[in-house]
Parts: C-alpha cells; structure tokens; sequence
C-alpha cells in the first residue's frame, strides 16, 4: 500500500501516538468555549436552570476529557510499548476504549445541544417563532452526529 519501511515505523508509531492526546485537548476546549458562547447568549446576567445546566454540561465535559487525556496518555505502561513491541508491559484494548470515547461523546454532545433547545422552548415567544431556532438545532444535531452511528462497530477494513 505505502512504501513505508520497516525500520521507520517505530518513529512514525511514536509521532501517531501523539493524536488521541491532541484530540482530547482540543475538543475539550472547543466544547468548554461552546458552553460559555452559550452562556453568554442565553444567560444574560440570571444564574438560573440554563446556566445551571450549561455549568453543569462545561464541568462533566471538562472530566470527561481529562480522563479520557490521562487514558490516552496512559495506555499502555510503559508508553513505549505504544510503537514498540519488543518492551514488556501492558496495553488497554485501544478498539474498546475508543468506540466506549465515542458513544459517551455523542451523549455529552446531544446534552449540549438539548441545552440551547430546552432554553429556546422556554422563551416568552409565540411558537412559530420558537420553531425556526429549534429546526435549526435539529438539523444541526443530525448533520453533526448521524454518521456516529455507522462507526459504533469494531470493523477493520483492509485496502487491497
């Protein structure tokens, strides 16, 4: 497939395990800066439920992906058996932590999107006017979590 030697790939493994810890960092912050945008929209200057459940929302994200940060840091012990087998030590199962990453992803991703949809449905507003915002996150909602569901599956695919 790749002309790829043998003798590189313990330096290309080294610099591809590098990914998951770049992942979490960043979607943990995009997620952070999300709930806080969404603070500033709905929750003028009132700590009510909206602020309580955006609070609530930035805290759970915020562990989640500070585990999932130590998880992927400390996959297998020590780290170098990550791109070098030869080592005697201990991996997780990388598959299973992944697809269990991505379903609890999706759960905490629909909560951040219930959250603005709950607020709007509670705004003092006729509901064909509710309407039009609450048809946008649901669209967003399935343009940004309907391919989800086709990777939920432990599969591998070989190019041939």
């Amino acid at each position: 497939m790749w002309n790829i030697r043998a003798t590189d790939m313990p330096r290309i493994l080294y610099l591809f395990s590098y990914v998951p810890l770049l992942y979490a960092k960043s979607m943990g912050l995009a997620k952070y800066f999300l709930c806080v945008q969404l603070k500033r929209i709905f929750c003028q200057a009132v700590r009510g439920p909206v602020w309580w459940a955006l609070q609530m929302t930035i805290v759970i994200n915020t562990l989640f992906y500070a585990i999932i940060f130590i998880i992927f840091l400390c996959q297998c012990i020590p780290r170098e058996k990550i791109w070098d087998n030869t080592f005697d030590g201990v991996c997780i199962d990388y598959a299973a932590s992944f697809v269990a990453c991505r379903a609890i992803n999706l759960v905490l991703d629909i909560g951040i999107l219930a959250v603005p949809i709950w607020a709007v449905w509670h705004l003092q507003m006729t509901f064909k006017h509710k309407i039009k915002p609450l048809l946008l996150f649901a669209i967003v909602l399935d343009l940004r979590d309907s391919h989800r569901f086709h990777g939920l599956s432990i599969s591998h695919y070989h190019w041939r």
